[in-house]
């Protein structure tokens, strides 16, 4: 099965910091300006099958050929317009559409953004007239941009100015051969992950090496991740708020003071979803990289299935945006390395063996124990979802396992 798989990074600089290096920046807001009027003119005539306003489209000379080449060029691959007539119609009749461009890799200079990785830079080009925008780039986003090129992926970049700030987004894309996996899986070694989403514990990830041919599955290892703690944060923000609303309240809150603790909830938010990008990147990172490293090790085929929440069960809890948005990320680095992706439903409160609905028998900080009452099947709960997958998910059936440290699970063949 081919995929086409597309990652991408997100630039952020504010106009306040392009300004004190020198750029122009109203010549950039007029430049999108321009760009989204004549780029909603054009996009409501092929929507309604008429001809555009010829004063319009030579109002279009005086952009830059980078972005009349998205609007006009059909030919491209960054015509914004491919399947309008599948788009469904927008409500508002100005459109925020951002021009999409071309990346090259210095020392290629004949395109809209040009990556210079040995000065940390990038270059854009258009938006200030008679000059390029050099803006520098993290070690970390130099690193990643060095890391995904070894791939060879297509390249292309989407400019947006959105609340005074402007920002690049590298798309980094390429086709992928994923083989076909059916389930229940056929004969062959696996080593399988196993991720369990949960709204209260983070994540956790069971790593599991069968053979289906001689009859052999283990646990390899198991590793729950967990968010660093944000309470004292969120108080933090909540402190503020209430404080301001306090002032506010009693007719003291002057302008210089609604700034102030604008700004510092501002800056409590921004640390948080921080935090949360990091936790997301770290834990996909790991749990892609060790399942990869792990199949070359044992000699199989990796696979990686996912027990997605439901989002209604998610509603509501301190991680309903970071655990989904966790999903869609592990997804794309999945498919990025051309390892298998299944998603589906494994139940962690139920006995794998029979069915039955288990109990709670012991509840710590870091662990559930659950037991079967009609079997006795004892196991963390987030061990059952990997037990859950072998019995349901594949044709070899596990005997009932041992309780040790190791987490050694017997066998039996049909």
């Amino acid at each position: 099965m081919r995929v086409e798989v597309t990652r991408t990074a997100v630039l952020r600089y504010p106009l306040g910091f392009v300004a004190k290096l020198g750029y122009d920046t109203n010549q950039i807001v007029e430049t999108f300006k321009l760009f989204r009027a004549i780029a909603t003119h054009l996009y409501w005539c092929k929507k309604l099958g008429i001809e555009p306003d010829p004063n319009v489209v030579a109002k279009a000379q005086q952009l830059h050929s980078y972005f009349r080449d998205c609007i006009f060029n059909e030919r491209s691959q960054r015509y914004l317009f491919k399947n309008i007539d599948e788009i469904p119609r927008p409500r508002k009749t100005l459109l925020d559409l951002n021009p999409r461009v071309g990346v090259v890799i210095y020392p290629k200079m004949n395109n809209c953004v040009v990556l210079n990785l040995d000065r940390s830079e990038i270059w854009v080009y258009g938006l200030n007239r008679g000059t390029s925008i050099r803006l520098l780039l993290r070690k970390k986003t130099v690193e990643w941009i060095k890391k995904i090129l070894v791939e060879n992926p297509r390249k292309m970049a989407t400019l947006v100015l959105r609340d005074d700030v402007l920002e690049i987004h590298l798309h980094f894309s390429k086709s992928v051969e994923v083989p076909d996996i059916e389930l229940p899986l056929p004969c062959g070694k696996y080593v399988i992950a196993v991720v369990d989403i949960n709204s209260r514990y983070g994540v956790v990830c069971t790593w599991m090496f069968i053979d289906i041919d001689r009859g052999v599955c283990r646990v390899i290892r198991f590793k729950k991740y967990r968010r660093r703690n944000l309470s004292k944060l969120w108080s933090y923000v909540s402190y503020i708020q209430r404080l301001r609303d306090r002032l506010r309240n009693i007719g003291a809150l002057d302008y210089r003071k609604k700034l102030l603790y604008n700004k510092l909830v501002s800056q409590c938010l921004k640390k948080i979803s921080a935090i949360n990008r990091d936790f997301v990147a770290k834990t996909t990172n790991e749990i892609v990289c060790r399942t990869r490293r792990l199949a070359k090790r044992y000699g199989a085929q990796p696979l990686i299935v996912v027990d997605k929440p439901d989002p209604e069960s998610l509603k509501g809890s301190a991680l309903q945006q970071t655990l989904l948005r966790l999903t869609k990320i592990l997804r794309v680095k999945v498919l990025w390395y051309g390892v298998p992706y299944i998603e589906c439903r494994l139940a962690s409160t139920v006995c794998p063996f029979c069915n039955e609905k288990m109990k709670v028998v012991r509840k710590t900080k870091r662990s559930r124990i659950y037991r079967c009452p009609r079997c006795g099947f004892e196991a963390d709960r987030d061990l059952v979802p990997a037990y859950s997958f072998l019995m349901h998910y594949s044709t070899l059936k596990v005997g009932y396992p041992q309780r040790d440290h190791q987490h050694k699970v017997s066998i039996h063949r049909d």
